[in-house]
Order: structure tokens, then C-alpha cells, then sequence
């Protein structure tokens, strides 16, 4: 937009479609987002890149690993953006994952842009599931999401991280 003299475009990018199955990137969605930033440039716009993590591919829920799972075994599931995160906080596959994403997108569409939106969550960070979840299981509050098999045992454990101090 233009505001008080600075023009910036938003250029976004959706995970799922720039990445629909592991390692295997959409040439031409690629090109789709290349064409935009390339237009935005011509015209003299500073350009801001949302990396879309806010979009995840379903590919990343397939393993058990990208899953918070609550106190009460549920396993969270949503197709909403931004509530559909998958498990960065305790898994290292997932977080592998994601470099991966992040590392091919800017090689992909190039460093040159103005700012990088992270994202990821409803309030532009990646965060845990609500508290309130339903499922086929029933309806619980309260629901603490650290009881995924890295959070609980280590096994897969995000570096850096410590396991639940609750296990169990």
C-alpha cells in the first residue's frame, strides 16, 4: 500500500502450495510468486515477504511428530490458517522441516526483499492450539498441549528444548 510516502507490497507465500509434498517444490507456483514480486519491483514498490508458514502443507501432520497432542490424547487437528500449526515447538522433524521450506523459498525467490513477515499463528506468531478443543473424542478445556511422544519422552525433541516438566 502507500502510506505517507512508502509503498510496500505484501508479497505472500503459502507453504502448502510452494512445498505439496516433502522436497518436491511447484515450479510453477514458484514462477506465479516470482512474477508478482517482479511486478511489484518494476513499478518501485519496497517489497515485504510473508512466508506463509501460516499455510502448512498436510504432508507435515502425516508423521505423528507435527502434532500437538493434549492430556487427554488428542491429537490437534484444524484446517483453519493460522490455527492449523503444526508441532515447532517440541519436534525437530517439524522444525527440520521448515528450514527446509524457509531455506528453499529464499533461494527460490531470492534475499532481496525490504522485510520478512514470519507469521504463523492468528496473531502473526506460531503458537500452541487453544485450550478449548473438540474432536470425535469429545470436548475438554483446559487442554495443555505438551504430551506429543518428543515432549513427553525426548525422542525427537526439538535442540534447545527441554521435555515437559509435567510428563505423563
Amino acid at each position: 500500500g502507500y502510506h505517507n510516502g512508502v509503498r510496500i507490497a505484501v508479497i505472500s507465500c503459502n507453504w502448502h502450495q510452494f512445498e505439496p509434498s516433502r522436497g518436491n517444490f511447484s515450479s510453477s507456483y514458484i514462477a506465479s510468486v516470482l512474477a508478482t514480486k517482479n511486478y511489484f519491483e518494476s513499478i518501485g514498490d519496497a517489497i515485504e515477504l510473508d512466508l506463509g508458514i501460516q499455510y502448512p502443507p498436510s504432508w507435515v501432520f502425516s508423521d505423528t511428530a507435527g502434532q500437538f497432542v493434549n492430556q487427554f490424547g488428542q491429537a490437534f487437528t484444524s484446517t483453519s490458517s493460522g490455527v492449523n500449526n503444526p508441532n515447532v515447538v517440541f519436534s525437530q522433524a517439524v522444525r527440520d522441516d521448515l528450514g527446509a521450506y524457509i531455506t528453499n523459498v529464499f533461494l527460490e525467490l531470492g534475499t532481496n526483499w525490504q522485510s520478512v513477515r514470519v507469521g504463523g499463528g492468528m496473531y502473526n506468531e506460531i503458537n500452541y492450539p487453544a485450550a478449548s478443543y473438540s474432536d470425535s473424542t469429545g470436548s475438554n478445556q483446559n487442554c495443555y498441549w505438551a504430551y506429543d511422544v518428543a515432549a513427553q519422552t525426548g525422542t525427537g525433541l526439538a535442540a534447545g528444548v527441554s521435555s515437559c516438566p509435567v510428563p505423563g
